[in-house]
């Protein structure tokens, strides 16, 4: 029997993410987590989250006394810490035994944590499968094999955070075969959907498969 697949929304505090994906991410989430102020992302919306943790320094006072009252859990950690809010949120969702976790309000205004975000596959890639929603584009932390949509002519990269041996890369632009991607390098970026159908498979390593519109 397959193992039971329980999925975790995070919101974080950057961008907010797009209406439609939280009423999905609502109806479909086992766990709704909001890594601090993505609490207000969720709050404007009329949308009440199972969890909020950080150290809630830039939560709005209004979407905290709402939640309160909504009987919310909150985790309040110290503002010196070691982990980032989002990073915090990530191990909730694994301490309550979710298998697939999607983030969202990752993109904001500061470089290092979006590389940060982004960079919490490396730690966390083989312990569950990780999604990230951004305005315009959406990643996968991928270790074995994936396969999604995409319209033709739409940008598709395949960024290596290890390096990666026996690649492929179907319904591509420019596919590849038994391939291999060296971290470091761009060889797999700017690729384009030249189907509809898109798949890729990895023998060893792990990437950053980045789907954009």
């Amino acid at each position: 029997m397959a193992p039971l697949t329980r999925t975790a929304h995070i919101v974080g505090g950057g961008n907010p993410p797009r209406a439609d994906w939280i009423y999905q991410a609502m109806e479909e989430a086992d766990l709704l987590i909001c890594a601090d102020s993505g609490a207000d992302a969720l709050w404007k919306r009329g949308l009440i989250p199972h969890v909020v943790c950080g150290d809630l320094d830039s939560i709005s006072d209004e979407a905290r006394r709402g939640m309160e009252a909504q009987n919310v859990t909150f985790r309040t950690f110290p503002v010196q810490k070691d982990q980032t809010d989002t990073e915090l949120a990530v191990g909730l969702a694994l301490e309550a035994g979710m298998s697939d976790l999607e983030l969202s309000g990752m993109d904001g205004g500061r470089v290092d944590h979006l590389l940060a975000n982004y960079l919490l596959g490396l730690r966390y890639g083989r312990k569950c499968r990780l999604r990230i929603l951004g305005e315009q584009h959406r990643a996968w932390v991928v270790t074995s094999d994936l396969h999604f949509a995409a319209e033709p002519g739409q940008v598709v990269s395949v960024i290596p955070l290890e390096d990666c041996q026996g690649v492929w890369l179907q319904g591509l632009a420019y596919p590849l075969e038994n391939g291999t991607l060296i971290r470091g390098t761009t060889l797999g970026n700017s690729n384009a959907a030249a189907t509809g159908d898109i798949r890729v498979r990895l023998a060893a390593g792990m990437a950053l498969v980045v789907h954009s519109w």
